[in-house]
């Protein structure tokens, strides 16, 4: 084999000494101009691989704040409940030749709550649990209990459920909402879109916002904690885990949110 490769070699110097003194010239430079660069495109790849490979160390500033979201939903999600409320609602009118009839149909809608006593108390959005002839609540663990409506109050948007239990479940405290500052940190619980037990962060946008129902005492919290379809009823919650808020309603995409301001509730 090596005599092979030595073989190769001489004919290819012989086949180069043939050659006219310039192109002899420029074969070389190219030869030569090939290595340097192969030589530099490995150097660099290897320092990119090594730069590439180190983590920076973490702030401890940061580290901790992240432990402190981290305990944050460990303390609030096992209190925060999952609705599924089914009702009968009046459909409109529809042309004669259209297979389904006008009148009374099952309709199912979504929302979230928070247990807020042990033996199975939740508050909730009155808007949820309107015209429901059934209400299932589903806990963080995954277990569906029904529950009835034992309060409402259709003008401040809200409603007190009692779950069909004896057990004693989880339940979040609640806080004060006069002591809120804007830009203080606040996460939104609830079931979004259906995607139940879900935690968003984000700051106090404005406090005493008016917008929408003019029942509300005081006006509303508005966040950018993101808050979409179905996180209606959750809580929103400081950082001391405390509910401040009754996560209500959303404008566009889920980028401004809207909450009842617990005092509203006690």
């Amino acid at each position: 084999m090596r005599k092979r490769h030595v073989f190769q070699s001489l004919c290819a110097l012989r086949t180069l000494l043939r050659q006219p003194v310039t192109s002899r010239i420029a074969i070389i430079f190219l030869a030569c101009l090939l290595i340097l660069i192969n030589g530099r495109w490995s150097t660099a790849q290897q320092s990119l691989w090594t730069e590439s490979s180190r983590a920076a160390p973490a702030s401890p500033t940061l580290v901790q704040f992240n432990q402190a979201l981290q305990q944050l939903a460990a303390s609030v999600l096992p209190a925060v409940v999952s609705l599924k409320v089914h009702a009968n609602r009046e459909t409109a009118a529809l042309p004669d030749d259209h297979p389904n009839v006008p009148g009374s149909q099952p309709q199912t809608a979504t929302g979230s709550g928070f247990i807020i006593r042990a033996d199975g108390l939740v508050v909730t959005n009155d808007h949820v649990v309107e015209d429901g002839i059934r209400i299932d609540v589903q806990l963080y663990g995954g277990e569906t209990m029904e529950a009835k409506v034992v309060g409402r109050d259709p003008v401040g948007d809200l409603a007190l459920l009692k779950l069909r239990t004896n057990q004693r479940l989880p339940v979040v405290p609640l806080g004060r909402s006069s002591a809120l500052q804007v830009g203080e940190f606040v996460a939104a619980f609830g079931s979004p879109f259906g995607f139940e037990h879900t935690m968003t962060f984000g700051v106090v946008s404005a406090i005493k916002r008016r917008f929408m129902r003019s029942g509300i005492v005081g006006g509303y919290i508005q966040t950018d904690a993101s808050i979409n379809t179905g996180n209606s009823g959750g809580p929103l919650v400081n950082m001391h885990g405390a509910v401040v808020g009754l996560n209500t309603a959303t404008v566009g995409r889920g980028e401004l949110g809207f909450a009842i301001p617990i005092d509203a509730i006690k």
